[in-house]
């Protein structure tokens, strides 16, 4: 896992994380970032394979992402 380099006093990591899933194709994708006056909201999508498979393989999709500081609670919004 490779992670960004940042500067704490100017930049945010944010991180999504699925868990354990079984087989391949999933994943998470950023729908919408949208600053409101008291509050950050970042909306994301778990995307499902169109097949799950049964070989027994697992995988584990996240997402990192470096924003601006961000001094505003942050709300997440999780579709499926």
């Amino acid at each position: 896992l490779q992670l960004p380099n940042f500067d704490s006093k100017n930049e945010t990591i944010i991180a999504f994380f699925l868990g354990e899933k079984p087989g391949f194709g999933w994943g998470v994708q950023i729908i919408d970032i949208v600053e409101k006056s008291d509050r950050v909201v970042i909306s994301i999508k778990q995307i499902q394979p169109t097949q799950i498979s049964n070989s027994g393989q697992k995988t584990h999709p996240y997402k990192i992402i470096k924003l601006k500081k961000i001094d505003k609670r942050i709300v997440y919004r999780v579709y499926e």
